[in-house]
């Protein structure tokens, strides 16, 4: 088809041919992950933003990249850490809430320990 076709005509066929590719990527990797874990780590998705800075001033220009994260809610040897105290998982997210009673910047550390069930390390 592509040789009889002109320039138009083969960028759509092009393109027709690498969302196939990519959708039979997809399909193969779900099948993959059916089988290497079935029914033992289900995931979820969840919308995330990452912000340049979080406050800004007026007039300043608020930059982030928001993309979709996939995460499970299977926390069994997870630890989650926020400034080196440990968080309650539920349904397999922290929810971190800090009062600040001065302004300016603030950081915190996030650490998550993940252990192998079988090592333990």
């Amino acid at each position: 088809m592509a040789s009889t076709s002109n320039a138009n005509q083969s960028g759509v066929l092009l393109k027709d041919l690498m969302l196939r590719a990519d959708l039979a990527c997809v399909v193969t990797l779900d099948y993959l992950l059916s089988k290497i874990s079935p029914g033992i780590i289900e995931t979820y998705w969840y919308p995330i933003v990452s912000a340049e800075k979080s406050a800004i001033l007026p007039g300043q220009t608020y930059n982030a990249e928001i993309f979709l994260s996939e995460y499970s809610k299977y926390n069994r040897n997870t630890t989650i850490k926020v400034n080196g105290k440990p968080y309650p998982i539920k349904d397999g997210l922290v929810h971190f809430s800090q009062r600040y009673t001065k302004p300016g910047e603030k950081k915190y550390k996030v650490e998550i320990e993940i252990k192998n069930p079988v090592t333990k390390r």
